[in-house]
Order: C-alpha cells, then structure tokens, then sequence
C-alpha cells in the first residue's frame, strides 16, 4: 500500500508538482510534470495552479501506484513521472 507524506506542491516555475510517499518501508520523493497530468486528467495547458492540484488530489491513487513501480525500478530519486509513465498499454 502507498501512502501521501507530503501534501503536493507546485514547483515555483510551475512545470511539476512534488510530492512524497511511503512505499515498501521507505519514503520516496516523487515529482509529476505539469504535461503528464494535463493529457492523463485532459486539462487544457493552461490549467491553473488551483486545478492542477485538485486534478492531482482526484487521480492520486493511480499517480501513487505508478509512482511506486517506477520507484521499484530506479535508484535514484526523485522519481520524476512523465506522460509516457501514464500511457494506457
């Protein structure tokens, strides 16, 4: 089970939000990039800082667990989570 650590907070440039959870006994640093959640939650680009985070907070679950199998596959932190890492297969 993957669990939030920190509340989500939007990067000061805009382009991410960050965030930390707790997976498999270690508490990973994660970062979503704006376009990722703009196509996986079809915002137009030029979403607002508020939507971007209620967008984040409506889709944490599936943002959570794919940030948790990439962080089972990467050394380094923090996981940085792309559009591609949210393509439906």
């Amino acid at each position: 089970m993957v669990t939030a650590v920190t509340t989500p907070d939007v990067s000061p440039d805009g382009s991410a939000i960050a965030f930390s959870v707790a997976a498999h006994g270690r508490t990973v640093e994660c970062i979503i990039a704006k376009d990722a959640l703009v196509q996986d939650s079809w915002l137009p680009p030029d979403t607002a800082e508020e939507r971007l985070l209620q967008a984040f907070v409506n889709g944490r679950q599936r943002i959570f667990v794919i940030a948790e199998r990439k962080a089972l596959t990467t050394t380094h932190e923090p996981v940085i989570l792309a559009a591609v890492d949210f393509a439906r297969k």
